[in-house]
């Protein structure tokens, strides 16, 4: 099975595979023969650089994401998550009824997004989200008191939401969807928007983010340049971030030219726990792909024969800074499947990489086009998320 955006090069090697012959001729000569009980199956977006040779040898199947939804998903995730708690389950489907779908209708109709996202990767933000915020530390027991947490389990469900579904619209987008979120369900407190507001697990209630800022004051020494001011902005912006690189969860962070992205994020990876080790790769129109694998590669260490890990067993987080600057469709490529990549170009083996989670910085509107596959992709002119990633906007000055 071929996974993965067609190729102009590649896919025309593949025409005497798929003809009657079913002979796969390499680069260096060599001839390889598929047997007659096999067969081919490309998993594609598009068929924009395919030739008709191409198309004609091959059958066509295509699958609208409209038929199925996001609905099974959803089914599986409480399954998953709460099969054992019926009436917890019960509660989950309730709060998807009577939010969710609402919500994506209303932002698809009435919001712009800078970097649009599909519903399903929303969808899949968001239970990644709230599964990370799903514990007990903050104030989710269902054995204690089934009422204290169907209410507080709405609290958290709807700042979950309001980080991963409604997170990447612009700031006008956000005014709307306060008003549209308060008018179906009065949650929040009456003054600034909703995202303005956390749940706070020992008030049980939501709080402004504000109340979480301390007196600041500059450390004796520090070069002006190096000193960070924290606003409400930064305090909400480094929760969302901790909360999903904890989980393993990949994060691309949006915003105009001048808000803060790198700075903020550089300032939360100097802080990380000592499990985690990083690895920073600025990306230029020049980057390529091979030069990209093995910066990748410089920091890991062979755990087995084909498996890749970083150096003393740690937990790597790559941070991609400014990856819409790369046009190339590799170079994409290779970050969405990070996962799983050839380990070297002169010969066919499969190599995967564990323990590593990702975080990139992108202006708003970048040019590349990318391919929807885990853990970030693009699509047509401007970038639309897919599953494993939350994409969250800065709109204004974040310091």
């Amino acid at each position: 099975m071929f996974d993965g955006p067609v190729d102009a090069m590649w896919i025309e090697s593949m025409n005497s595979v798929m003809d009657d012959n079913k002979i796969l001729t390499l680069i260096n000569g060599d001839r390889i023969p598929l047997t007659s009980s096999m067969s081919l199956l490309f998993e594609v977006e598009d068929l924009r650089v395919a030739s008709p040779a191409t198309v004609s040898r091959a059958g066509m199947i295509f699958l609208d994401q409209s038929e199925m939804g996001f609905k099974p998903f959803l089914e599986s995730w409480l399954e998953r998550l709460f099969g054992t708690q019926p009436e917890v389950q019960k509660l989950h489907q309730n709060l998807l009824g009577k939010y969710v779908s609402k919500i994506l209708e209303y932002k698809a109709s009435s919001c712009v997004e800078p970097v649009p996202i599909s519903d399903f990767n929303a969808i899949l933000s968001f239970t990644q989200l709230y599964e990370a915020l799903h514990t007990k530390e903050n104030g989710l027991d269902a054995s204690a008191d089934i009422q204290a947490y169907g209410q507080m389990a709405e609290r958290w469900f709807l700042f979950a939401l309001t980080w991963s579904i409604t997170a990447a619209v612009d700031e006008t987008g956000r005014k709307k969807l306060d008003i549209y979120l308060r008018d179906l369900e009065a949650q929040f407190p009456p003054s600034r928007t909703i995202y303005d507001y956390f749940c706070d697990p020992q008030k049980k209630d939501f709080e402004q983010w504000e109340s979480g800022l301390t007196t600041w004051r500059p450390r004796k020494g520090d070069s002006f340049f190096k000193m960070i001011v924290p606003t409400s902005d930064s305090l909400r912006n480094s929760f969302i971030f901790r909360t999903i690189v904890s989980s393993k969860h990949n994060l691309l962070v949006v915003g105009n030219t001048g808000v803060g992205k790198t700075v903020q994020v550089m300032g939360l990876m100097t802080n990380l726990p000592a499990k985690n080790s990083k690895l920073v790769i600025n990306f230029s129109a020049t980057t390529k792909s091979s030069a990209l694998q093995d910066i990748v590669e410089s920091v890991m260490e062979k755990r087995s024969k084909d498996k890749l890990g970083p150096l003393g067993g740690k937990e790597l987080l790559i941070f991609a800074r400014d990856s819409a600057n790369s046009s190339q469709t590799e170079i994409v490529e290779y970050l969405s499947n990070l996962h799983m990549f050839w380990g070297a170009r002169v010969r066919l083996g499969g190599l995967s990489v564990a323990n590593r989670s990702t975080t990139s910085t992108c202006r708003r509107k970048p040019q590349p086009s990318l391919r929807s596959n885990h853990p970030s992709s693009c699509c047509g002119s401007g970038w639309t998320m897919a599953a494993g990633t939350t994409a969250l906007n800065a709109p204004g000055n974040t310091f």
